[in-house]
């Protein structure tokens, strides 16, 4: 909200996405509202994405958030980081709590 609010998102020609399939269809159901509220452009990808495609999106990503609090492992990270894309993660989380 703070980035887009703030016109950080638009100036660097930035548009956020949500890609992935979760356990938890309710929480999912509202962290995608919540990012097409905050902003209208924000891509929402619900579906399975094959290697390719995945490698695809990560060759083109500028920063891969990674706030899950419960992933110990943290795939994501590790793909992003083999198609060269950098990662936030969140503190005290996963192998670290």
């Amino acid at each position: 909200q703070r980035l887009q609010s703030s016109g950080v998102l638009k100036e660097l020609g930035l548009v956020p996405l949500l890609a992935g399939a979760t356990g938890d269809e309710a929480y999912a159901a509202q962290v995608k509202r919540e990012l097409l509220e905050v902003n209208n452009e924000a891509i929402v990808i619900s579906s399975f994405l094959t290697p390719k495609a995945l490698c695809a999106i990560f060759a083109h990503t500028a920063l891969n958030v990674h706030p899950c609090a419960y992933d110990a492992y943290g795939m994501t990270v590790v793909e992003a980081a083999a198609c060269g894309a950098p990662s936030l993660l969140a503190t005290g989380a996963g192998a670290h709590a």
